[in-house]
This record gives structure tokens, C-alpha cells and sequence, in this order.
């Protein structure tokens, strides 16, 4: 038995206690908390870290060799289709930018810089 199932109360439909073993799990809070892909003990939920490092070093291979580098290394890297086109790699980055904004905040300075850096790679590029 875990010590929080003494605690929980117990609810009256059916007799079904309120935590099930199978699923649930003790964490310390200096371990990193995952709840359906965001990190939630930390001052604010946020998605891990390594989401915006890729994120950003996506956006930086596309400043300095090019959508097709940026697309190809897209598809080998986290094993996606490849982008054919630069519209269709822009589209994907900045849904992924919108994504780390809804989550972190219109007013997260991250995402503001990497939309912004995004919005001015020149067509050529």
C-alpha cells in the first residue's frame, strides 16, 4: 500500500479507489515531472529543455546553410518526412515556435527571437 492511498479518500461509485497502483508513482521534486510531455515542476510548465535546443539549432541550420540542409537534417535527425519545399519547412518551424508559445506565453522572450529570426531569413535561403 502507498502511503497517499491512507490519505485519498475513498469515492462512493462503485467502491474503485481513487489511486491505482499501476499508474501512479512517487516523485522527488528535484527529479524532472513529466505530465504528457511538459515539464511541470518548475516555476512555470514548460516543455524539456532539449525541445527548444533542437528547435533552435533547427532555426540555425536553416540561417546558415539553407532550407534543403535544414530540412534534410530534419529528416535524419528526428526521423520525419522530408520537407520539399521552403514553405512547407517554415510552416513546420513556426508551428513549432507557436507551440512553444501557447505553452511558455505570448511574452516568452525564446520563442519572440526565434519567430522573429525565422521571419527574416531571406527567400535565397
Amino acid at each position: 500500500l502507498w502511503p497517499l492511498q491512507d490519505a485519498a479518500p475513498t469515492p462512493s461509485f462503485g467502491g474503485f479507489g481513487l489511486i491505482n497502483d499501476r499508474k501512479s508513482r512517487l516523485q522527488s521534486y528535484w527529479t524532472r515531472q513529466v505530465c504528457t510531455g511538459l515539464v511541470v515542476n518548475t516555476e512555470r510548465i514548460t516543455p524539456p529543455r532539449s525541445y527548444i535546443r533542437h528547435l533552435r539549432a533547427l532555426v540555425d541550420q536553416w540561417k546558415r546553410n539553407g532550407w534543403e540542409h535544414a530540412a534534410q537534417v530534419l529528416h535524419t535527425k528526428e526521423n520525419r518526412g522530408l520537407l520539399d519545399n521552403r514553405r512547407r519547412l517554415m510552416d513546420h518551424v513556426l508551428g513549432r515556435i507557436a507551440y512553444l508559445r501557447m505553452v511558455r506565453g505570448t511574452d516568452d522572450p525564446v520563442s519572440g527571437r526565434l519567430d522573429q529570426i525565422v521571419r527574416t531569413i531571406p527567400e535565397a535561403h
